[in-house]
């Protein structure tokens, strides 16, 4: 019985083929029609039969188990996996600029705020209790956590880790809360200060300086990661219409 090509999810079959384990199994089985478990353990050069199995759980009916031998082969999902890991391969490998160019950018800005906020902490916690203590040692702490997002998110992405995708959309949502936060905390600390004009102006123009840029940056990042082309390249959104 054949399966429609419009009944194959290529979303999940893109995930599913971007391990290259998973996408050697379809090889070899395609080349080699049926092969029993410890063959397949013995060609992947896998040796541990967890990793075996958790590979073979994902693939699921993309294979078929022959009950009385315990052979594998393809399903007739698996061959039109098959058929298009090439087209899945090539799509994997034209990593679109963007891609290269928010990475580079992320990195970039996550050791920066490293390189400005261990610094800053150290002088917060060796300096006494003032009104500006609390508020300053929150926004410290932030950004650092913040520049751990940013660091991993800009590696994930320029190594193309499928986890990236999530990772670089979370960094720049928690970008965009982390600044509308520190915006009002600060609106709602200078009340509460009683702090004049002229001792607030230089500390808010310095937090807009930081504030503006960042939510401009994350609101075009979250828009290019959440364009067709992005998504696909991290194998989501990829449907098959009929």
């Amino acid at each position: 019985m054949r399966v429609p090509l419009a009944s194959v999810d290529l979303s999940r079959l893109h995930g599913v083929l971007k391990d290259r384990t998973r996408a050697s199994a379809l090889e070899l089985l395609g080349h080699r029609g049926s092969l029993s478990y410890s063959d397949l353990m013995r060609l992947l050069g896998i040796e541990h039969t967890g990793r075996l199995n958790y590979h073979l759980k994902v693939l699921g009916d993309l294979l078929d188990k022959d009950q009385q031998t315990g052979f594998y082969s393809l399903s007739e999902k698996g061959r039109i996996a098959l058929a298009l890991l090439g087209k899945f391969q090539n799509q994997t490998t034209k990593r679109p600029d963007g891609i290269r160019v928010m990475g580079v950018l992320l990195a970039m800005a996550g050791v920066a705020e490293f390189y400005v906020g261990v610094p800053n902490l150290m002088s917060w916690l060796g300096a006494g209790v003032n009104p500006f203590f609390v508020f300053g040692l929150s926004l410290t702490i932030a950004g650092l956590a913040l520049g751990i997002l940013w660091t991993g998110s800009g590696i994930g992405l320029l190594s193309s880790k499928g986890w990236a995708w999530p990772a670089t959309t979370l960094s720049l949502l928690a970008t965009v809360a982390c600044q509308v936060i520190e915006a009002g905390s600060f609106l709602a600390f200078a009340d509460r200060a009683g702090l004049t004009i002229d001792e607030l102006w230089p500390l808010g123009l310095g937090i807009a300086y930081v504030t503006l840029p960042a939510l401009v940056l994350a609101g075009i990042g979250l828009y290019y990661m959440t364009r067709p082309q992005t998504k696909a390249y991290f194998g989501r959104g990829v449907k098959v219409r009929a």
